[in-house]
């Protein structure tokens, strides 16, 4: 089956050209029609000149690059690059490739009978005190309300072009909930849904911006509506 990837970017200048390296490389090699979908979020460090100066600079056609105007949240930049996806099955991963590239195998090969593979870390050994005690709320929440059993909302996931299409929810744009929705939407219709784990792989260089108070505060309005807005 052929894959999209998206890669959201958001001041990875120290990251991404190594990130599209090996990604491209990696993806060469098991899947013969892919694209990587780079948006970069309106960076301020040159993010997206690099970006475009290495798929000038080999044979790699297969990667695009966009820039949005203003900042539009890794939520905002991951919808983006969904609907600009051609392939049959969307993906996506951080410059600083928290899902290893070796996995993308066996998460393609999962995704051949599934409408959805959800992908469940490990464990979250090399979180901070901070950002374990916001994760696990942000779980145990979302668990509570839509009486699911997850362990995990906002790792990595792979599912069918037009399973998008029937899950996505306009009213949900910022960056805490967009993928989430999706989820509890695939889970709530009774799809075809596989849950599989896989490693964490430790930030190596930029900054993690995901648990910020902006945020937060974001993900509990959109919770709101996700709660009491959204029909399933």
């Amino acid at each position: 089956m052929s894959l999209s990837l998206i890669i959201p970017a958001f001041n990875e200048r120290d990251g991404i050209e190594k990130c599209l390296y090996e990604t491209y490389v990696a993806l060469s090699e098991i899947v013969n029609d892919f694209e990587i979908i780079v948006i970069d979020d309106a960076s301020r460090d040159g993010t997206y000149d690099l970006a475009c100066r290495f798929k000038e600079s080999g044979n790699y056609s297969k990667i695009q690059v966009f820039q949005n105007s203003e900042n539009l949240g890794q939520g905002g930049s991951l919808k983006k690059g969904f609907d600009l996806a051609q392939k049959e099955l969307l993906a996506h991963n951080s410059v600083d490739m928290p899902f290893h590239n070796r996995d993308w195998k066996a998460l393609i090969t999962q995704a051949k009978d599934a409408d959805m593979v959800i992908v469940e870390r490990v464990d979250r050994g090399n979180y901070g005190a901070y950002r374990k005690l916001i994760s696990y709320t942000f779980v145990s929440m979302l668990n509570i309300i839509f009486s699911q059993k997850m362990t995990d909302y906002s790792f990595i996931q792979v599912f069918k072009k037009e399973i998008y299409h029937k899950c996505v929810q306009p009213r949900i744009r910022g960056t805490a909930l967009f993928m989430p929705s999706l989820i509890v939407t695939a889970l709530k219709r009774n799809l075809n849904v596989k849950r599989i784990k896989a490693e964490f792989q430790k930030r190596g260089c930029g900054a993690e911006t995901g648990a910020s108070l902006k945020n937060i505060i974001l993900g509990i309005y959109e919770l709101v509506i996700l709660r009491f807005g959204v029909r399933f």
